[in-house]
């Protein structure tokens, strides 16, 4: 059975940001196109750090939602970063990096190689909002062309 999963990396400051992507991406759920997780869907009792590792480990496509809390955040920079780049240099995992809010993102040495989404790199949360939606289709549609790939 081929991977489909997308893993949502992402700073609870964000969390509205991290919803409203998860909205776009669970129509394509509800088409049986992917499966999506987050460290939301942890069970009552289940040892956190097993589960965002093994959900990592079995993820095919990540999305980030990049924001200077993103970036500063000790867990994410420590434990979540590291496997998932270790995922993307040796198990073909594809990052997609969304920038949220305006930050140095250009300055961290692993995300200023990758393709950032929107397009030039403009923050989502500074576009109109009749363009903030269609920001975040384009992120469903660049993550669906990932994880459909065989």
């Amino acid at each position: 059975m081929a991977r489909t999963k997308v893993f949502l990396s992402y700073c609870h400051r964000d969390e509205d940001w991290k919803h409203r992507i998860a909205i776009h991406l669970g129509v394509l759920k509800q088409q049986g196109l992917l499966e999506l997780w987050c460290d939301r869907d942890i069970g009552v009792g289940q040892d956190w750090r097993d589960q965002i590792q093994l959900n990592l480990l079995s993820a095919k496509a990540a999305v980030l939602v990049i924001s200077a809390d993103f970036l500063q955040s000790q867990f994410v920079m420590n434990d979540e970063v590291p496997h998932l780049l270790e995922q993307h240099e040796h198990a073909g995992m594809h990052l997609i990096p969304v920038l949220i809010r305006d930050c140095v993102w250009e300055t961290v040495p692993w995300l200023e190689r990758l393709q950032m989404l929107p397009p030039d790199a403009r923050p989502v949360a500074e576009l109109p909002e009749p363009q903030i939606d269609r920001a975040l289709a384009e992120v469903a549609r660049q993550v669906l062309q990932h994880v459909a790939k065989p």
